[in-house]
């Protein structure tokens, strides 16, 4: 809703302006049935709250039998690739470690 909206964008401003070194890079969502893409909602948040090339945007599903899996979004030149990520990652921990 318009009300929900004006709320996260000024939790974000809030969050953003406080002097502690810290501030909202982007945003996370689970998707279901588990498509991991932008939607014409999460585009139309982007343009609204996450203008900066720097913002990320993560959106998590089970994408295959395997378990839940991520995948990231970002700005390029000017503009989101909402249709699938680049490089899907497993969300599991024992498939992500690295050998030491």
């Amino acid at each position: 809703t318009e009300n929900e909206k004006s709320h996260f964008r000024s939790t974000i401003e809030k969050w953003n302006t406080r002097d502690n070194g810290v501030s909202v890079v982007g945003y996370y969502r689970t998707s279901l049935p588990g498509r991991i893409q932008l939607g014409e909602d999460d585009l139309a948040l982007i343009e609204d709250c996450f203008r900066e090339p720097t913002n990320v945007f993560l959106v998590v599903g089970m994408a295959s039998d395997n378990g839940p899996t991520g995948g990231f979004f970002f700005w390029d030149a000017g503009s989101v690739f909402a249709e699938a990520t680049y490089m899907p990652f497993p969300l599991d921990e024992r498939l992500l470690a690295v050998p030491v």
